[in-house]
């Protein structure tokens, strides 16, 4: 551009858009005529904005100077970058003279592709339960740099503006914006049938949060007794809505906005709020006005959904309602710090958990899901600092990872521990209210020295703490309760007496510095600064603890260790060891789900989980009968026909059918068929668990279901679970990149869903299950046959070959300590 990068020139920002689209969903195109009213601090003979594959030449734009009237200016060129995505306009500018602060009206009409990749202004589908048929839809997802797909954009998240959006669809349907539609049924005359509908001027917004959706979906109307809430609809698939679905999440916006005012002091400036499940939406997007996502993320049934089931879309729709304030009303300046939205929103997501379910114990996940989350990924050869520089479009993408979210979540939980909730509470209302409909960055959130100066300094240096009065028996303990960002080691002796501590009375040690220390323990040793012997000893005492955090924790660190141990002469060992801190629990624990609060229930999830890794006697003795009655029953897919208790139901069937019973693999994958025609069905779990099958030629003829016209694995847009649980299989890493690629024609069509999430689901797999060097020639082989076929996908694969290359060093470096201790 001719600013030198392809970062826009910040002296030339839009005031405002005009936009009218009309979408053509049989020709998958939409015709759009756009308007921008731009200011420019500067005199200037050309405007450089974004645009891709959109069509539109010199003859369609005009452009106006508008001192006292309006004045058109002649446009003398216009240049594509198609590596910056850009176009420049040039224009004479001799009739008006310095256009310094001056306003100018860039207008033309355009033509788009509704592609069917996910992104941009991009085309879904689903097949009516009632009668087969087919609807299509448009939506939106701009998020991070595909506004420039939907029309000419300054499309980066300083440039915010005014929209003033109309769009053109059938009279009835379902027409969704960012803000209230201001007037409706004016026709279209160029296209007989269609109408047109026009929103209400936007707030000043970013132009990735730019939202439409036109569709045959249905809205429920959520029931609002709270005075100054927004109006709330849910909106779905209408088999979804018919079965009560989106009442749980009807039931989550009022609160969790009440107590996020509370918290921040700032007001939504939310009129009313849909939020809505395009069928094959992956993940979630927090457009202003209108939430989008993905339907195991928003819908839950109130028979058959687990507890994980209904915490997550509780996490999800308040981690999107939280955006409003960081990322809607403020956002970041530009894209190398993605944590000012994602960081904030992660932490205060939780504090809208606990506003809709105070007995639940939400916000003591932080730890568990947050922090641990942030310092695994940092540990990996491939982290980044929270700000991080970026020279290309392609990083936008990459950087929203685990450290640009749960790194961010973890240092705003440390600075309130550090400063106070109070303090942190009016330092976080200050910011806002000073950046309100601006854009920020980190340096917005330091405060000035004496001086005046942001200047930092950073001091390395040992510290000595003197302790008096330490006798034989009493324990150092650092950081308590995991509050500070940083990980703890202890001399061996110190180690060796928190295990005693711990065997003899570890409530004297408070839940979450148990999880610190076991969590610190493992780590630690990962990375080779403790041998394994600790930890494994460590975590003898967990038979006596009560918590469930504890043992979520040693759940995800024994599961971690297994997979690394799996297909190695240990293996057995191991999983012996595990049966041996699982035994007496499990026996205490049982099957049964005795209606106890949440926080039992989620202690049960992870005993069955440990007793499933570790093919627990106890557990196949009790499994046994329950699955022969299933499969004996005359009406196996009623819901009450299932025995098995519903928050573990993935782990006992991918223990089942990992027993290798061919019976109850058909009979399961039978269930999965029954319940794709009846969504008030059971399918996720069972889809999941199909995958845990050890017999080659069933997970091929798995994976080959996907490529049957009509079938509906196709229709649901379940590929991503069937490639996940293939591909986390040892059995099935090397079968799927075979398969895709052998099927890599058909995989471009999108039928199955956006390639790029396709590829990005097997990479994450591979990387996770494998430390074979060897598999990283099967990631580069597939990159060079296919590379230009994907966008972020690269980014993934890049990823999984640095996580395989740190299993298979652990590999060569850990082996030997568990081979001793288990000897």
């Amino acid at each position: 551009t001719p600013f030198g990068h392809f970062r826009l020139d910040p002296d030339i920002r839009p005031l405002s858009y005009e936009l009218k689209v009309i979408p053509r969903l049989e020709e998958s195109i939409f015709y759009g005529t756009f308007g921008i009213v731009l200011r420019s601090t500067k005199s200037i003979s050309a405007i450089t904005l974004h645009s891709v594959q959109l069509s539109l030449s010199k003859r369609d734009l005009k452009l106006h100077w508008q001192p006292n009237e309006m004045i058109e200016l002649e446009i003398t060129d216009l240049v594509w970058d198609t590596q910056e995505q850009t176009m420049t306009i040039s224009f004479d500018g001799s009739l008006a003279g310095d256009l310094s602060n001056e306003t100018l009206i860039l207008s033309g009409n355009y033509t788009g592709i509704l592609t069917n990749d996910g992104y941009g202004f991009y085309q879904d589908s689903f097949q009516r339960a009632m009668d087969g048929t087919v609807s299509k839809m448009a939506v939106t997802q701009l998020e991070p740099h595909f506004a420039r797909r939907m029309f000419p954009a300054f499309d980066e998240p300083s440039f915010k503006a005014q929209f003033q959006i109309s769009v053109a669809a059938p009279p009835e349907w379902l027409v969704q914006g960012n803000v209230a539609i201001r007037a409706s049924g004016q026709r279209v005359h160029e296209f007989p049938g269609l109408v047109w509908t026009e929103f209400q001027t936007t707030e000043v917004m970013a132009p990735y949060t730019v939202a439409l959706s036109v569709s045959e979906l249905d809205c429920q109307n959520c029931s609002n007794d709270i005075q100054d809430t927004p109006i709330v609809r849910v909106c779905a698939r209408h088999e979804q809505l018919s079965l009560g679905r989106g009442e749980y999440a009807c039931s989550i916006p009022d609160k969790a906005l009440i107590r996020l005012v509370e918290e921040f002091a700032i007001d939504p400036l939310l009129e009313k709020i849909d939020l809505i499940a395009p069928p094959s939406k992956g993940g979630a997007m927090e457009n202003w006005g209108l939430n989008t996502f993905g339907e195991n993320l928003l819908l839950i049934d109130p028979l058959s959904s687990s507890d994980k089931d209904r915490r997550l879309a509780l996490q999800v729709v308040s981690h999107e309602l939280t955006h409003q304030w960081f990322g809607n009303l403020i956002t970041l300046g530009f894209w190398d710090e993605v944590w000012l939205n994602e960081g904030f929103t992660s932490y205060y997501s939780y504090v809208g958990m606990d506003a809709i379910e105070p007995e639940s114990d939400h916000l003591h996940f932080i730890q568990t899901n947050e922090v641990h989350g942030a310092m695994e990924y940092d540990a990996w050869s491939n982290g980044h600092a929270l700000k991080t520089e970026i020279t290309r479009i392609d990083q936008y993408e990459a950087l929203f990872d685990s450290l640009s979210y749960q790194k961010g979540a973890a240092i705003v939980r440390m600075m309130i521990h550090w400063i106070s909730a109070p303090t942190f509470q009016r330092a976080i209302h200050q910011f806002l209210s000073d950046t309100l409909f601006g854009a920020s960055s980190s340096m917005a959130l330091t405060v000035l020295d004496e001086g005046g100066s942001r200047s930092f300094v950073m001091r390395c240096a040992k510290l000595t703490f003197q302790v008096n009065d330490l006798s034989d028996n009493d324990i150092l303990l650092f950081n308590p309760n995991q509050t500070g960002y940083y990980r703890v080691n202890y001399e061996l002796e110190n180690w060796n007496k928190i295990q005693l501590v711990l065997m003899d009375r570890p409530d004297q040690i408070s839940a979450p510095t148990r999880v610190q220390l076991l969590n610190d323990a493992f780590s630690l040793a990962h990375f080779e600064h403790l041998d394994f012997e600790v930890p494994l000893h460590l975590a003898r005492y967990i038979a006596t603890d009560h918590h469930h955090l504890p043992w979520s924790v040693l759940t995800k660190e024994l599961q971690k260790v297994g997979s690394y141990l799996k297909l190695t002469e240990v293996y057995e060992k191991f999983l012996q060891f595990v049966s041996e801190l699982t035994r007496s629990k499990y026996l205490e624990i049982g099957l049964a789900d005795n209606q106890e609060d949440f926080t039992h229930r989620f202690l049960r999830k992870d005993i069955i989980q440990l007793s499933s890794l570790c093919n627990l006697e106890e557990l196949r003795i009790d499994l046994e009968p329950l699955m022969s009655r299933w499969m004996a029953s005359l009406t196996p897919d009623e819901v009450d026909s299932n025995p098995f208790n519903q928050n573990s139901r993935y782990e006992i069937y991918c223990a089942l059918v990992g027993q290798d019973s061919v019976d109850f693999w058909g009979f399961l994958y039978q269930r999965y068929i029954t319940a794709i025609g009846n969504p008030e069905r059971e399918s996720g779990d069972i889809l999941a668990a199909l995958g845990c099958s050890n017999s080659e030629a069933q997970l091929e003829w798995f994976l080959d279901q996907l490529l049957i016209a009509n079938n509906s694995i196709t229709q649901r847009f379940d590929a991503y679970k069937v490639l996940h649980s293939v591909g986390n299989n040892p059995k099935g890493r090397e079968i799927v990149w075979t398969w895709m690629d052998l099927n890599w024609n058909f995989l471009k069509e999108g039928t199955l869903g956006p390639v790029d999430l396709l590829v990005s689901v097997a990479a994450q797999a591979l990387g996770y299950s494998s430390f074979q060097l060897s598999d990283q020639l099967i990631l580069d082989q597939f990159l060079l046959d296919h590379g230009s076929d994907i966008l972020i996908a690269s980014g993934s694969i890049r990823k999984a070959k640095l996580q395989i290359q740190s299993n298979a060093l652990w590999h060569q470096t850990h082996y030997d300590q568990f081979e001793a201790f288990f000897s």
